[in-house]
């Protein structure tokens, strides 16, 4: 995406993990029993997760590690 010429910007779809719609919902993937959506790179409290670093080398230009 970065080195794609094409490609004239981008952004973060979910920046934080937070309740769904769909309280106690298993069916769902991707939906945590409790009614919960992990897709953030940050957690429900907005502490990082592993992810958030590998986000912040991307756009400061760097190769991910």
């Amino acid at each position: 995406v970065f080195g794609n010429p094409d490609i004239a910007g981008g952004c973060i779809w979910q920046l934080n993990d937070n309740r769904t719609y769909h309280r106690n919902s298993r069916a769902q993937a991707g939906k945590l029993w409790a009614g919960f959506s992990a897709a953030g790179i940050f957690d429900r409290y907005r502490r990082p997760k592993k992810s958030a670093e590998v986000v912040k080398r991307l756009f400061a230009g760097q190769a991910p590690v």
